[in-house]
């Protein structure tokens, strides 16, 4: 009968166990100094609040090595480190990360986190805290459903998702809020689904105010819920940016660029294919999302874009911030602003609302 009862309890003990999720917080590291209270490592270190890891090569191949006070300790390909308050620089970190090294010569940092806490992170990196509550919560589920679709389908083998733009920003934080608290607790468990199965859950911040476009029309694959939408509550961001013939062809892998013929665009005006000429006639065609990626996101904000050649300089002139799938932020904002619930502002900019996926409380394999 006692083993029953253990039994029983360790079943509702397993059914209750949250998912966890894989993070890179840093990528490409070659050395890395940290600091927090009550440092452990796998091996005792002096009690100083600060050591550092670096990245040896010899003649067995690079190995991870930590100091503390001069001290040096050898370590393989892999190593773990947990502390209260920990940091890089001024990026607070989760308490306990791991130290993976590459097959380049350098090395990541990684965390496991409870799906919800990430899920927290997330918002808290994707949208200030001061924002309408059903904006928030309408960016919770978005962010839930993204690494949902990734926890299934996997876009890395060392870990789930990057903790920057490449995916999601994330940004851990100790300090409690309660607004925070609300939007994760009230949409606890939802994620966007259709058919059954979750969509991708695309987010970005300002579609321009020309209206959303799907992921065939911006990186020409076809996704499930990311159809053309119009978005009336965007605050429209104009933007214009120089650019150097010769920076340019750098950028783009070709001499100084003479031409650029916007051949293609999307419903929503953005550009879709652009066909680029150098001074020595060689072309080359890109699509926006391509542009973007080789001259900077930060710089090219978008593809919505028009371009212009004044001399030696190429003048974009766009409008919008972000690759334009799936939820606008700023358009999730004004619709809060003007009463919308969460539910509405998904349907929305998805096409449907936001449903309880059961595997998000199902026990984690292995963590008996």
């Amino acid at each position: 009968m006692r083993f029953f009862a253990f039994f029983v309890c360790l079943l509702i003990s397993l059914s209750l166990q949250a998912k966890e999720i894989r993070i890179r917080l840093l990528k490409n590291q070659s050395r890395l100094v940290l600091t927090g209270q009550d440092i452990k490592t796998p091996v005792s270190v002096d009690p100083e609040e600060r050591v550092e890891i670096r990245l040896l090569k010899g003649s067995s191949g690079a190995k991870l090595s930590l100091w503390s006070f001069n001290h040096k300790k050898i370590f393989g390909d892999s190593l773990e480190i947990e502390a209260q308050l920990l940091q890089y620089g001024q990026k607070s970190l989760p308490p306990k990360i791991h130290i993976k090294s590459r097959s380049n010569g350098r090395f990541d940092v990684l965390a496991d986190l409870d799906f919800e806490d990430y899920i927290e992170g997330v918002v808290v990196g994707e949208m200030p805290l001061s924002w309408p509550i059903e904006s928030l919560k309408a960016q919770a589920v978005a962010a839930r459903t993204y690494a949902y679709y990734h926890l299934q389908n996997k876009k890395y083998k060392t870990f789930d998702l990057d903790s920057s733009q490449m995916d999601q920003v994330y940004r851990y934080s100790e300090s409690p809020n309660d607004r925070l608290s609300l939007a994760i607790d009230d949409t606890k468990g939802l994620i966007l689904k259709k058919n059954n199965k979750p969509l991708i859950g695309f987010f970005h911040s300002d579609c321009g105010g020309g209206g959303t476009d799907s992921a065939l029309s911006v990186w020409n694959t076809h996704e499930e819920g990311s159809s053309t939408t119009t978005c009336p509550f965007s605050p429209g961001l104009q933007w214009t940016l120089q650019v150097e013939a010769k920076v340019l062809g750098e950028s783009l892998g070709l001499d100084s660029i003479e031409r650029i013929t916007i051949e293609k665009t999307s419903t929503s005006g953005r550009v879709f294919l652009a066909e680029v000429q150098d001074e020595k006639g060689q072309k080359k065609n890109f699509s926006g999302s391509e542009l973007r990626s080789h001259i900077g996101y930060g710089k090219l904000k978008s593809a919505a874009f028009k371009v212009i050649k004044a001399g030696s300089l190429f003048l974009f002139r766009g409008q919008g911030f972000g690759h334009g799938v799936g939820l606008c932020q700023w358009g999730a904002r004004t619709m809060a602003e003007k009463g919308a619930t969460f539910q509405q502002i998904l349907r929305h900019y998805y096409h449907v609302e936001a449903s309880p996926e059961t595997e998000l409380a199902k026990p984690i394999l292995g963590k008996l």
